[in-house]
């Protein structure tokens, strides 16, 4: 029998900067830890920009980070802030 490789979850994201509430955005930060399937109706209306919710679909047998460090670019210089 083969075992379970593959689960879907829920994650937090807390206190993003308003430029980073964009789907694009919060499903890029997402897939760093697996694959985005979709975010909840807080999020998508912004109704509670503290608290940024994603499904996720991970794969169980991959190490997961622990954190995942977000650079964001300027936009006139293309440097990293």
């Amino acid at each position: 029998m083969k075992g379970v490789e593959q689960s879907v979850a829920s994650g937090n994201m807390g206190n993003l900067p308003p430029n980073f509430f964009a789907k694009e955005a919060i499903f890029s930060i997402a897939s760093a830890v697996g694959k985005p399937l979709t975010v909840d109706t807080t999020t998508k209306n912004q109704t509670k920009p503290r608290c940024t919710r994603v499904k996720i679909e991970v794969d169980l047998t991959a190490k997961l980070p622990q954190r995942v460090k977000i650079n964001e670019e300027d936009d006139i210089t293309g440097h990293i802030k």
